[in-house]
């Protein structure tokens, strides 16, 4: 019974202790113009954020800084403005590329290193240009994927891995549930409103 009473208190203890953390908290304002279509990454224990539209298509790029609550605007991102790109983070460095500068959509990569401050242009995809693409890694290896080109008015369902030791792109199977684009989806939802 002891046992019982011991394991309730315990359980209780920490829902409780998960109830009183399980809060959003204010941080200080990001440092740039409000925008959409930004890219943002972490590296280390750092954020870092970037891109996207405000009165303009933008190409800046912030650290903020969670010890300290601050956000440092760096060296701006290494390719033309651009929103609705993808990114992800690999080890120390970060990776940007791919989204549309309004017109022209891009299938390149950069890669940011924090303790330099410094891009340098990667191996482009192998595949069309693309915005709205979503990007992750996993193991050391970056993946990009679907999205919509601009110019072909298609929406993609396709795959690569990016390896930073190789800089190479591999074609991988396509996501297996279609096509898919943030763009497409609320065209979709739009025309069934309709």
């Amino acid at each position: 019974m002891k046992k019982l009473v011991f394991t309730i208190a315990l359980f209780l203890f920490f829902l409780n202790s998960n109830a009183q953390s399980d809060s959003w908290q204010q941080k200080s304002d990001f440092g740039g113009v409000s925008r959409y279509g930004a890219v943002a990454i972490n590296i280390g224990s750092n954020g870092y954020m970037g891109l996207g539209q405000s009165g303009s298509i933008e190409k800046d790029w912030w650290q903020f800084d969670p010890t300290t609550n601050t956000w440092t605007q760096l060296a701006d991102f290494g390719g033309n403005p651009r929103i609705n790109a993808a990114a992800f983070s690999i080890g120390a460095k970060g990776y940007v590329g791919t989204g549309s500068d309004g017109i022209i959509n891009h299938n390149d990569l950069y890669e940011y290193d924090p303790s330099n401050n410094t891009w340098v242009q990667k191996a482009n995809m192998l595949s069309v240009a693309r915005t709205q693409a979503v990007a992750f890694s996993v193991n050391g290896k970056g993946y990009v994927g679907t999205g919509f080109n601009i110019g072909s008015g298609g929406t993609l369902d396709d795959f690569e891995e990016y390896d930073p030791i190789l800089d190479s792109w591999t074609s991988i199977a396509s996501f297996p549930g279609g096509p898919r684009t943030l763009g497409r989806r609320e065209l979709q939802l739009d025309q069934k409103a309709m």
